[in-house]
């Protein structure tokens, strides 16, 4: 009898196994939230993608969708643009599924058929009330855009109105119901995004844009923006539901609304295109000339996988943006800020065209442009020239001494890409003494046939991998400068000859840079007999961006001089600027006197400052303190400046003020390398102070004075005062 019930009660087990079960046979529901432009899509997949069904909340639109899929609301969320980096930065997962295009669209009874970009700014921003501006009818222009919520909404603005507004135009939500008023209104214009048209829209029309109709196969069309998936890791069922969409099937359904992800995304074989990249610039002094080149960016796959870092400057005084070759395909551009969070441009390489990007108007919370517009190739460029003249006036005081001179100093060179990570850099400029390092300037009064010509740079520069560095022979002093007056310590018209190396880190979290450099210099210019002088150089440089609009850096370097105490130097061929320098005399057969010199201490210096740039007023403040040590000397061995400035010079009509306080003690520094602005170079005390003015963003005024008082000897005050016309080249 328990045999027979056994066998009943397995028997029912089984029968309701094989049973159809409305428990085992249903679907796992997916809440999606976000762009009604993604859900047509999703609406789409539903009845194609078996493992799965799909609720759909499109209201909130991609702005809902990213809060949703933060707060735990949805488990898919869509949006029509690039995904925001909070989400990101949380761990969300992004997936680019295609492009959608959004549509232009008027009234069936307006005669116009093609609009450009500018009139389409015009509209949207209430500078044209009329459709006789544009050649129609006389009848108002009725504008209706998609609500705030709406991807729509923002990247139409982003690619049409730039900084500007929209202007008496109407919104509409949803997006779908624009097809409905600009049906029903005369002189009606609207924007849509592609996929809510069917064959069936009637009483509305599409126009083209800047010449381009709008199609799923026309890459040129100007209006599109990528649509994107979002989700939580560790949802097997939904990375199984985007792997479909990605497939050659799910990509298919794509394509009947959008631009399919393998439409763009790095065709090898397809060709390759070049994009600049305008992006903020920041000052670099170079001799005295403020010169601005570009910050870096980073190119992101469309999965924000990093491809390459862009230093967007062949040299410190290169003020071009740098050409790069890509592959066919969407990128996304990430520029250097100070804002962690950061800010994504879309931009599409098209093959043999040059794509230009300018990003220097998005202001931070301003929606990234995604479609830079494109023109044929340019012949491949590799020689930049550069160059910068500076004429001079100068007259100095010192108790009853009077000085006035009239200089000049012309610096021409070329920097030369060999390859994308190879870079030579050459410069020859004037001097009246080949042999001075200090001085590349020569008087009016000397006349031209006093004047030589030197080879002032020639350097190569090797981008190993990114962060690392390599320099190679004569160049610059490669240190993060301390701003506002920053020859305390190196005269920035001497250059090292020699070999270093740099690790640069960018946007390490709150860290906007992190730079460690390195080299070793022989110091020709001071060579004497056998004697070898050698300069090793180590810098530690840091920046903060503890806010948006505000920086803190740190650089801490070390310069150590070898086989200088007690040298004699007495056979240069110029006057090393004797601060520190001690003069003998020296009794020789025949009652004839010599001088020599040479130098008491060892120069083991420690350069040390601190700046704090704000950047929420109309120009850029600095505020900066430097201390300056030197741990070979025994006495005098310290100095130290404060200063500040406002402005800056990079635009016609732009101007920068500044005054720096600085006591320098006579050991603090290596005199024969320091400056040569004040009529001294060690052991005083000094102001400096000017303002410049910018005719045009190559050419400026400077007028400023430089005051010092020496702390070793009773002399007069000494007072120079400067006008500089530089005009870059």
């Amino acid at each position: 009898m328990n045999r027979k019930k056994h066998l009943i009660y397995l028997m029912g087990v089984l029968c309701f196994l094989w049973a159809p079960n409305p428990f085992l046979l249903s679907q796992t529901t997916l809440r999606y939230v976000g762009s009604s432009t993604v859900g047509n899509f999703i609406r789409d997949a539903d009845p194609f993608y078996e493992p799965l069904n799909f609720e759909l909340n499109t209201e909130p639109e991609s702005a809902g969708g990213e809060r949703a899929i933060l707060d735990g609301q949805a488990d898919l969320a869509g949006v029509a643009n690039i995904p925001c980096v909070e989400a990101l930065s949380k761990g969300v997962v992004s997936s680019l599924i295609g492009w959608d295009a959004i549509g232009v669209l008027v009234h069936a009874d307006l005669p116009v058929k093609n609009l450009t970009i500018e009139q389409l700014r015009d509209i949207f921003s209430g500078k044209i009330t009329n459709w006789k501006t544009l050649g129609g009818p006389d009848l108002p222009v009725r504008p209706f855009i998609t609500g705030i919520e709406s991807a729509t909404h923002k990247v139409f603005r982003s690619l049409v109105l730039g900084e500007a507004a929209y202007q008496n135009c109407t919104e509409v939500s949803p997006d779908v119901d624009i097809l409905e008023k600009i049906r029903t209104t005369p002189g009606a214009i609207g924007q849509l995004s592609y996929s809510f048209m069917g064959d069936e829209v009637s009483g509305v029309r599409l126009v083209s844009v800047n010449g381009q109709e709008l199609s799923l196969t026309n890459t040129n069309y100007p209006l599109t923006r990528p649509l994107y998936l979002l989700w939580w890791p560790g949802r097997r069922d939904i990375a199984e539901f985007v792997e479909w969409v990605l497939s050659p099937e799910g990509q298919r359904l794509v394509m009947k609304r959008f631009i399919g992800v393998r439409e763009g995304l790095f065709l090898q074989d397809a060709g390759t295109g070049s994009l600049v990249v305008y992006t903020n610039t920041f000052a670099v002094e170079d001799g005295g000339t403020f010169f601005y080149p570009h910050r870096p960016y980073e190119i992101l796959s469309p999965e924000h996988e990093l491809i390459m870092r862009v230093s967007n400057h062949l040299s410190p005084n290169d003020e071009t943006p740098t050409r790069v070759k890509l592959p066919v395909g969407s990128y996304l551009i990430r520029p250097e800020s100070n804002d962690p969070a950061g800010q994504l441009f879309f931009v599409s390489i098209e093959s043999g065209k040059l794509t230009r990007l300018d990003v220097r108007s998005h202001k931070n919370g301003a929606e990234p442009a995604s479609q830079p517009s494109t023109e044929h190739k340019e012949p491949g460029q590799i020689f930049y020239p550069v160059g910068d003249l500076r004429l001079r006036g100068e007259t100095d005081f010192r108790g009853d001494y009077r000085r006035f001179r009239g200089r000049f100093r012309g610096r021409a060179g070329v920097n030369v890409l060999l390859s994308p990570a190879l870079k030579l850099n050459m410069r020859l400029t004037t001097t009246t003494n080949p042999d001075d390092p200090n001085s590349p300037y020569a008087n009016f009064t000397s006349g031209f046939n006093q004047v030589s010509i030197v080879l002032d740079q020639a350097a190569l520069t090797w981008q190993a991998a990114r962060p690392l560095r390599f320099l190679l022979g004569k160049f610059s002093l490669p240190f993060e400068a301390s701003g506002i007056y920053s020859e305390l310590v190196w005269d920035a018209d001497v250059q090292v000859e020699g070999a270093a190396f740099s690790l640069d880190y960018a946007n390490l979290g709150p860290m906007k840079k992190m730079k460690w450099t390195s080299g070793a210099f022989l110091m020709s210019s001071f060579q004497s007999g056998n004697t070898g002088f050698w300069l090793h150089a180590h810098q530690g440089y840091f920046e903060w961006a503890f806010r948006p609009d505000q920086t803190l850096a740190l650089g801490s370097g070390f310069l150590f001089f070898q086989n200088i105490k007690n040298a004699d130097v007495s056979a240069l061929t110029f006057d090393a600027n004797a601060g520190n320098a001690v003069y003998e005399k020296l009794n020789i057969a025949g009652g004839d006197t010599l001088f020599s010199r040479h130098f008491e201490s060892d120069f083991w210096l420690h350069d040390n400052f601190i700046s704090w740039q704000y950047a929420g007023l109309p120009r850029p403040l600095r505020v900066k303190a430097q201390w300056v040590g030197n741990f070979g000397a025994t006495h005098d061995r310290d100095g130290y400046a404060l200063g500040l400035s406002y402005g800056r010079l990079n635009e016609k009509g732009e101007w920068r003020i500044y005054y720096q306080f600085q006591n320098m003690g006579q050991e603090s520094v290596f005199s024969p390398f320091v400056q040569d602005d004040f009529l001294a170079q060690t052991g005083y005390r000094a102001h400096v102070a000017g303002i410049a003015y910018a005719l045009n963003a190559k050419t400026s005024l400077h007028l400023w004075g430089l005051f010092s008082k020496n702390t070793l000897h009773p002399e007069p005050r000494a007072t120079r005062i400067r006008l500089d016309l530089n005009l870059k080249i």
